[in-house]
């Protein structure tokens, strides 16, 4: 009860709880919920846990920085994640951030997502376009040719009209 009253103010309060509190998702959420940096102090187990982690990042995403590698490589994770939260996109590995239908479905949500995509994919025309479709400022993460490709700058114009 000291320590989820702990929790109730801060977090990070999970770094001084015993080892069972810190595999107790109910305990971990609670942190979650105050700040997203008391997933660090989680066991291994929940931050690897699938279900879980997509219930943590309903609560706030930025604690995915401190989800498993093995979480931020999966596609299946990173496409289920990125359809609530396109933003998450900067804490997948870089292969996802180069996965064409992974920031696909992220610049859908929002263009402004391309900031995180690979080169390889802010170079891509079809990606851009669908970016500046849903937010012409996405025009800015474009590669410098695109910026340049009259059709892609008059949407990203028209967009923000």
């Amino acid at each position: 009860d000291v320590v989820m009253a702990a929790l109730g103010h801060r977090g990070r309060a999970l770094e001084f709880a015993t080892e069972e509190m810190r595999a107790d998702p109910q305990v971990v959420l609670a942190a979650v919920e105050r700040d997203a940096e008391g997933l660090q102090y989680a066991s291994e187990g929940l931050k690897q846990d699938f279900d879980f982690m997509v219930h943590v990042s309903k609560i706030n995403f930025r604690a995915l920085r401190h989800a498993s590698q093995d979480l931020l490589s999966n596609k299946v994770f990173a496409l289920e994640v990125i359809s609530r939260e396109a933003d998450a996109l900067q804490y997948f590995s870089v292969d996802l951030r180069g996965d064409r239908q992974v920031v696909t479905a992220a610049v859908k949500l929002d263009g402004s997502t391309l900031e995180f995509a690979a080169e390889e994919l802010q170079r891509d025309r079809s990606i851009v376009l669908t970016a500046v479709r849903e937010d012409g400022c996405a025009l800015e993460f474009a590669s410098a040719k695109l910026r340049k490709d009259w059709y892609i700058v008059l949407t990203a114009v028209e967009q923000n009209a």
